[in-house]
């Protein structure tokens, strides 16, 4: 796929496939390289998706990609753009960050490290350390924007990666 915020000016490719195993899929998902969060820049097998979108929830496709990830057993990734994703200014991705996106976003994003933790352990530093710096970004937007009831929010996100294991990152030997 290729992304684009205006005129599309296709020029020809050539590149190879590479298959992945569901355990490299995720690893790079969560690294976000090759397999990353977005629902658009794939090709989905019918009878692999089980998961199905949460309903009145924003960002659906980061409850969504890391299980369908690990629905597969074999991935493949090819640099050839074989679809175009423009890019709207009146998109989701386009506006500002309101409470409720925020909140989906953490909620999402700690599904994810729950899901993540639980069946790929060797994973779990990774997927707990991406969850605590995304939480503490909106944490500090929260802050900075001075957002309504947004300390509800902190506090919450503040209890989940409590509930997640990773207070050691509050230690003042950690660097």
């Amino acid at each position: 796929s290729c992304e684009t915020w205006g005129e599309v000016h296709p020029t020809s490719y050539e590149a190879a496939a590479e298959v992945h195993t569901k355990h490299e899929a995720m690893e790079a998902h969560l690294k976000d390289t090759r397999f990353t969060c977005v629902i658009w820049n794939k090709l989905y097998k019918r009878e692999i998706i089980t998961a199905h979108f949460p309903e009145g929830k924003l960002h659906e496709d980061l409850f969504w990609t890391y299980q369908i990830i690990d629905q597969c057993s074999t991935l493949v990734h090819t640099a050839v753009p074989l679809y175009y994703h423009f890019h709207r200014s009146d998109s989701i991705t386009g506006c500002t960050y309101t409470l409720s996106r925020i909140a989906d976003l953490l909620e999402g994003g700690f599904m994810r490290c729950q899901f993540v933790t639980k069946k790929y352990p060797e994973l779990a530093d990774m997927v707990r350390i991406k969850y605590y710096l995304q939480s503490q970004w909106f944490v500090q937007y929260i802050k900075r924007r001075k957002i309504d009831h947004g300390e509800a929010c902190i506090s919450e996100v503040l209890a989940g990666i409590h509930s997640l294991g990773i207070t050691w990152l509050y230690k003042s030997s950690a660097s």
